[in-house]
């Protein structure tokens, strides 16, 4: 199918050229070409799946989505404040045999230095049971926001602490890890006060949606 897209009367999205550079959201990055699904995998939103069942080769039609039937209703409780600075012990026990999981090529013994998680640490102490590291990051080192993390700086350290910043930019999506590990994509809202507040809303949730489509191809038929 061919689409465009648009909500609260603005063009946000479409698979044809033409209609991305008349509405100043063409990106040259982008490939604009018919977009393919298969109907009953769940690929696409379900107000836009009943709206192509039916449709023909070459068929063109023009419908609204309600929030049900798109991105769902918005709620409010899908929020969720990060601290933008946090603290982090200079010391740390690994299990032995998650220590060397992660140098398992290497031969390290009590004293040497290593890097964990782009910062300098050196051994402590290794048995076969544990291994403690001590870290010696620097003020301002970085840690990049890689896979959607926050991008992190050391801006405080003592004895036993490290104290970082996370970084944000609004509108950007970032992951937060839950307690058990699980990550979520949210939008940061708001960044100030100390604190970063993360969305985890689909950006469209709660909005009604208007799709003009084009059926071009059925199991690569086209007309």
């Amino acid at each position: 199918v061919e689409y465009t897209l648009w909500s609260n009367g603005i063009v946000i999205d479409t698979s044809v050229e033409a209609h991305a550079q008349e509405a100043g959201i063409y990106n040259p990055q982008r490939s604009y070409e018919p977009f393919a699904f298969t109907l009953g995998n769940e690929e696409v939103i379900a107000g836009f799946e009943n709206a192509v069942l039916g449709m023909k080769i070459n068929e063109s039609k023009t419908v609204t989505i309600a929030p049900k039937d798109g991105y769902g209703e918005y709620d409010p409780m899908q929020k969720r404040a990060v601290m933008e600075t946090y603290a982090v012990p200079r010391q740390e026990t690994y299990q032995a045999s998650l220590f060397w999981d992660m140098f398992p090529d290497f031969n390290i013994s009590q004293s040497d230095s290593v890097i964990v998680d782009v910062w300098n640490a050196t051994v402590i102490s290794i048995t076969t049971e544990t291994v403690t590291l001590r870290f010696n990051p620097n003020i301002n080192d970085t840690r990049p926001g890689e896979y959607g993390s926050f991008p992190e700086t050391i801006y405080d350290m003592n004895e036993t602490s490290i104290m970082i910043k996370r970084s944000a930019e609004l509108g950007e999506s970032y992951v937060w890890y839950d307690e058990t590990g699980s990550g979520r994509w949210g939008v940061a809202t708001s960044v100030g006060d100390g604190v970063i507040m993360l969305d985890f809303n689909h950006p469209l949730a709660g909005q009604e949606l208007e799709f003009a489509i084009k059926l071009i191809a059925i199991n690569g038929i086209s007309g």
